[in-house]
């Protein structure tokens, strides 16, 4: 995320335009693939990576009700959709998407999936 700060700052001294207005941060293009391609308990991390490329971090979960430990990919989406300045500071609006995926002895088992953008209306 600090990446993202820096080119931001960068942008904001270099004169680059902010963002189209009214652009939309999209998500996770594969998301939607995942419940028409992967099969639970079938499809093995071959084609989990096929479908999403490299996880960009791994790691292990064990929640109540579960036999036994889970491995999990870690795959994240960071874009800044927006800056203003202030008068001394930056505002920068960031849209971040993480998305888990679960194994279990090496076969997809479940993915989880989450965002910074609210949807629906507020009034």
């Amino acid at each position: 995320m600090r990446c993202y700060v820096v080119l931001a700052a960068l942008a904001l001294t270099f004169g680059l335009p902010p963002p189209a207005e009214g652009a939309e941060a999209a998500a996770f293009a594969a998301t939607p693939k995942i419940e028409s391609d992967l099969k639970r308990g079938v499809s093995l991390k071959e084609d989990v990576q096929k479908l999403l490329g490299e996880p960009q971090g791994d790691g292990e979960c064990f929640l109540p009700g579960q036999d036994e430990p889970r491995e999990v990919w870690y795959y994240s989406d960071i874009e800044v959709t927006g800056y203003r300045q202030g008068s001394q500071e930056i505002f920068i609006d960031m849209r971040q998407q993480i998305l888990l995926v679960f194994f279990k002895r090496d076969k997809f088992d479940g993915y989880l999936w989450t965002s910074n953008v609210l949807s629906g209306k507020t009034e």
